[in-house]
């Protein structure tokens, strides 16, 4: 039976250490979107700094807002389901009952 199993399950050596890495900083992508030419570009390093953190600080309000927007969708989309499905069968009980068509 263990002769049926993978050979990745029968290595008895311990997997190699995966190495750490860190993100980068802003000013660090900023850097490298600007081919790493720091002395001559370092204005343009700050407006994106700048910027990316105005973005994070927009960030909860965009995802607020969002789904604010897609649980209107969805209970719209509920709400004329369910008034279809009712008028549906309102016609079908009344077709014989109410003595009228629909």
């Amino acid at each position: 039976m263990a002769s049926d199993a993978p050979a990745w399950l029968e290595n008895d050596q311990a997997p190699p250490a995966t190495a750490t890495t860190s993100m980068p900083s802003t000013m660090e992508i900023a850097a490298a979107d600007n081919g790493g030419n720091n002395g001559s570009n370092n204005n343009n390093s700050a407006r994106a700094a700048t910027t990316s953190t105005m973005d994070e600080q927009n960030l909860p309000q965009v995802i607020l807002m969002m789904r604010l927007a897609n649980m209107g969708l969805a209970a719209s989309i509920m709400t004329i389901s369910v008034r279809s499905s009712f008028s549906a069968l309102h016609s079908i009980a009344c077709s014989g009952v109410c003595g009228r068509d629909g």
